[in-house]
């Protein structure tokens, strides 16, 4: 199953879900919400994804979903809560591997 993640905020967005696969699952990124918390949310935790697709901003050393700059002090400040999501996945079988 393919996975894609698409933040609404891009002013072209309308169009790139336009040229996507309908094969898949999609994941609209609002800007008023927590990007990390809005995809998992929105994920199936029992799918395998092949391929997960990100349509998005970025800059050197940082991500930009919505109003949410994602760089490597979002994720420390996140850590708990990724370790948490984490350990509740491997108890599924879903072999998730500690990475934060």
């Amino acid at each position: 199953m393919r996975l894609f993640i698409v933040d609404i905020s891009l002013a072209d967005y309308p169009k790139i879900l336009n040229k996507l696969p309908e094969d898949g699952q999609f994941v609209l990124l609002s800007p008023d919400q927590e990007p990390l918390a809005q995809i998992n949310s929105a994920i199936d935790p029992l799918s395998l994804y092949h391929e997960i697709h990100l349509f998005s901003h970025g800059e050197p050393g940082a991500l930009l979903l919505g109003k949410t700059r994602i760089d490597t002090d979002h994720l420390l400040e996140q850590r708990a809560d990724w370790q948490a999501y984490i350990k509740a996945k491997n108890k599924l079988g879903l072999g998730f591997k500690k990475s934060v």
